[in-house]
Formats: structure tokens, sequence, C-alpha cells
């Protein structure tokens, strides 16, 4: 199988950079609206922006161009993120297992099936070559 195009890794980082910004200003816009409050200026840390982030910035390191791999990880983080904005809606105080899963478990699985996505199509560069002697 022919060996796919490399994304540059600077346009793959600065992607994945936008998308995790976009993703934390929607949740934050969502609990605002929900609460009636304006956003907060410290609305989300490091810690949040690593997780959100997390699948992107695999995928960015991956230098995968396939489009099916990056949606997936869109469209898996919006699932999770908007069932936390769901949850925190519904005012029954903490929820400590979604809040494990969404910062611990998530990222993972959503970091191993958008890899597993661009493996499987053979769209991810260099994967599963035998290094250059």
């Amino acid at each position: 199988m022919q060996n796919p195009r490399k994304l540059p890794i600077q346009y793959g980082c600065a992607l994945a950079l936008a998308l995790t910004a976009g993703f934390l200003f929607i949740v934050a816009a969502g609990l605002a609206y929900d609460r009636q409050q304006p956003i907060p200026s410290d609305a989300f840390g490091l810690f949040e922006f690593v997780v959100v982030g997390l699948p992107f910035a695999v995928l960015a390191v991956a230098r995968t161009r396939d489009w099916l791999a990056w949606l997936v990880a869109i469209a898996l983080t919006s699932a999770g993120w908007g069932w936390l904005v769901y949850e925190a809606s519904l005012d029954q105080g903490a929820n400590i297992g979604g809040g494990f899963f969404i910062y611990i478990v998530a990222p993972l699985i959503i970091s191993g099936a958008s890899l597993t996505t661009a493996g499987l199509r053979g769209k991810i560069p260099d994967w599963g070559q035998e290094p250059e002697a």
C-alpha cells in the first residue's frame, strides 16, 4: 500500500488548538446560558484544555489527513461534553462517575477510536512500516 501524504505538524497542531478552544468556549457558553450568568473569565483551566485537546493532539502528532478520523474525534468529544452540559443543567449535584469518565476515560477512548479509524483506512503515515536502517 502506498504511504499517505503527511499532514504538516504545524497545521495539525493549529487545528487541534482551534478545535479545543472552540469546544471549551461552547461548553462554557452552554453552562453560562443554563445558569443565566455571563461566561466567567476562569471558566476552564489548563487541565481541561489538555483533557479536551488530547484526542486532537494525538491525531496531529500522527500527522493524519484522514477527515473521518478527525470527524470521529469531533463527534465523540461533542457527545461527551454535551452530556456533561446536560448533566450540569439538571442541578442534581456533583456526578463523580461522570466526571471520572469525561476527564479520564473519554479522552483515551476518543483517541483510540480516532486513531483506529485512520489506521484501518491506511491513512496514518508510516503506520505498520518497518523503520529504515
